[in-house]
């Protein structure tokens, strides 16, 4: 009952707020249209290192600023489809790192300090077991400590800015331990900073 509320109160203030411009630019484009640009994606295998290394992201397009991802952060614009970095999974009630997931992010940071202008916007989610506050705690904790370990590979802080979304933002809605599974993620979205 608690999710229809929610999806109910979303559709209603997407609809009110698309009335009134806010996503879109001052074309009157839709931001949320995928936009064209040669950027790779973080798994396509270009490149000799199979990062996209020799794609130039600072030729994308990104989305314009009305549009940013809804969640206040500030001038900087994500990239569109063409640029893709990993989704960093935990386990339960954790916010610690494993191995691989360390690999993975060892990918992202050399990729990030090729490429200056790329920032990255870490989303820390949940599953919906817990309370919202604690959710959005713990949500916060793992986006943080991915933000802490890209740092630690030599990616300037200021390149990096982190939100949580708790358990607000299923990646797969259900009750199965393989479904909380993939909600206990960080999310990095790859940003044009402007």
């Amino acid at each position: 009952m608690k999710k229809l509320y929610i999806y109910g109160l979303s559709v209603f203030v997407a609809v009110l707020l698309s009335g009134c411009g806010i996503f879109s630019n001052e074309d009157g484009e839709d931001p949320t249209d995928p936009v064209d640009g040669g950027i790779a994606t973080m798994n396509d295998g270009l490149g000799a290192d199979g990062l996209g290394a020799d794609i130039d992201p600072g030729s994308n397009g990104g989305w314009g600023n009305e549009g940013d991802l809804a969640n206040k952060q500030g001038d900087w614009t994500p990239y569109k489809d063409n640029l893709n970095f990993p989704t960093i999974y935990f386990g339960y009630d954790q916010d610690a790192l494993t191995a691989s997931e360390k690999a993975e992010l060892d990918r992202v940071a050399a990729y990030m300090q090729q490429y200056a202008q790329v920032g990255v916007i870490i989303e820390g989610h949940c599953d919906e077991r817990g309370s919202a506050e604690y959710n959005r705690s713990l949500g916060e904790r793992r986006a943080i400590s991915v933000k802490n370990y890209l740092v630690q590979q030599g990616v300037p802080e200021s390149r990096v800015r982190t939100l949580s979304y708790g358990e607000e933002r299923p990646a797969v809605e259900g009750f199965t331990a393989e479904i909380f599974a993939k909600n206990r993620r960080a999310e990095l979205v790859p940003a044009k900073m402007n």
